[in-house]
């Protein structure tokens, strides 16, 4: 059940953790690339700077083109009341991410991951039913024929691709898409959408704007089907593969606890060298679009590292299913 929509509480200090986060773009109207990451899962607000810049030179064609902020007239007055008065406007432009990234905001009694505030309710329903958990904790029984670690496998996939496809987009947009996604990919069965023809990606780029219709994330989305299907193989699934990559002898330790975080008021960075382990190991393995900053938003979104605020009411349930995993296997494992 989707939860009721939040309405939060006026953000009231600055210097939290999460200030900026990765998923976005320029949100409603704005016209700095610093406004940009104020509503989405708080990871790699520097690869979403230089993702809006590199879309801004060769932008996705059509309705998967964000919209262009408005920018703000320049004064046709004096000289110096002009610069005065653009002056004092840019001044609450630069304020603005500050006041963004106060205190966590509350609602109905809850208190919620501060990336939160301002979100859509997709967004909000997002964090509050999936992010930073093992699929094995957020999945529902899989339907006949498909085992749960097929089901988990799949969800898995489905993760790499969607934070592949975001680059330039906001997170919103991604998850408003979803359905559309899976519709087009097979919901994700790896095996299947490794066997898309070149006539099939040419068709879902000249197709309705139900996914991301950019022709190199289409057809890394097939060729990251193929090398996905491959590890799966070796490992028995991909799952299991990432279960030995971060609990394995070679298990990352470079990120710090949760609760440490927060009470150093440091924000999550944008990637880690254990992201940049996993990137670089998929990439000798055939993966495209798939970097240290996606892997590290893959990691947070499939609860290999749990990055609610420790406040959140999300934070106790995401940081149990990440333990149990880790003690159990299938899902994610915490970095600590």
């Amino acid at each position: 059940m989707v939860p009721p929509p939040l309405v939060f509480a006026p953000v009231v200090a600055a210097g939290a953790h999460h200030a900026v986060g990765f998923s976005p773009l320029l949100r409603r109207g704005t016209s700095r690339l610093s406004l940009a990451a104020t509503s989405m899962p708080p990871r790699r607000a520097s690869l979403r700077v230089a993702a809006a810049v590199s879309a801004a030179v060769a932008p996705p064609s059509g309705d998967d083109r964000p919209p262009l902020p408005k920018r703000r007239a320049r004064s046709v007055r004096a000289p110096a009341a002009a610069a005065a008065a653009d002056a004092a406007a840019d001044a609450v432009e630069a304020a603005a991410p500050a006041a963004a990234a106060a205190t966590p905001p509350v609602a109905d009694g809850r208190t919620c991951c501060r990336w939160l505030s301002g979100a859509k309710a997709v967004e909000v329903a997002y964090h509050d039913t999936e992010w930073g958990r093992p699929p094995r904790a957020v999945l529902p029984p899989p339907p006949p024929g498909v085992s749960m670690t097929a089901a988990v496998d799949r969800h898995l996939f489905e993760m790499i691709t969607l934070e592949g496809a975001q680059a330039g987009l906001s997170w919103s947009t991604i998850l408003a898409k979803r359905d559309g996604y899976r519709a087009a990919f097979a919901h994700f069965d790896p095996v299947a959408v490794a066997a898309m023809t070149a006539a099939d990606e040419a068709a879902l780029v000249a197709g309705p704007p139900t996914i991301v219709r950019h022709k190199g994330k289409v057809a890394s989305t097939v060729n990251n089907a193929a090398a996905f299907a491959a590890v799966a193989d070796e490992y028995g699934s991909f799952d299991a593969y990432l279960h030995d990559f971060f609990c394995g002898p070679n298990a990352s330790t470079d990120y710090p606890p949760a609760a440490a975080i927060s009470a150093t008021g440091a924000q999550p960075p944008a990637s880690t060298p254990a992201s940049s382990r996993l990137a670089a190991d998929l990439k000798r393995r055939g993966f495209r679009f798939f970097g240290p900053t996606t892997a590290y938003a893959f990691m947070q979104a499939v609860g290999v590292v749990n990055d609610h605020d420790i406040e959140c009411h999300c934070w106790a349930a995401a940081e149990a299913a990440v333990k149990a995993w880790r003690t159990g296997g299938g899902g994610g494992v915490r970095d600590s």
